[in-house]
């Protein structure tokens, strides 16, 4: 430990105390830091835009005392509406931050999860019964 003499000189060399800082982080594409700064200790947490997503659910990264970022590499991918596919019988076209689904022949709804019923409209003649099916209908 250091002490003062009496010629006003400290008796070894003082410490330098030197702020810890982080490289600039370059903010990823499609999203935006809601904090700020480089000092040791500060943490970035990462807002992802409209229709994006987390890579892995990784939003934040701290400067470490090595001056490091805890996260080398965050980054915002977009979301796949359709994933798990929430079209039930057709196929699903992924937009930003929204889907479509194109219903299967005989499907109808915005998940092509109805059945169309041909028998609406009363297609069989001479007072037949008319059995719905699948893209079609039976009369009996």
């Amino acid at each position: 430990s250091s002490v003062c003499l009496a010629d006003k000189a400290w008796s070894s060399p003082v410490p330098v105390c030197d702020a810890v800082h982080c490289l600039s982080y370059t903010t990823p594409a499609n999203g935006q830091f809601v904090t700020s700064g480089t000092l040791y200790g500060t943490v970035l947490n990462l807002k992802c835009s409209y229709g994006y997503t987390s890579k892995d659910n990784v939003t934040s990264t701290s400067c470490g005392s090595d001056g490091t970022w805890s996260n080398a590499k965050l980054e915002c991918i977009e979301i796949d509406e359709c994933s798990p596919s929430p079209c039930h019988h057709g196929n699903c076209t992924d937009g930003l931050g929204w889907y479509w689904c194109s219903c299967n022949p005989g499907y109808t709804g915005r998940q092509c999860d109805a059945n169309v019923n041909e028998c609406q409209s009363a297609p069989c003649k001479n007072q037949g019964t008319c059995v719905d099916q699948v893209n079609g209908y039976q009369c009996l």
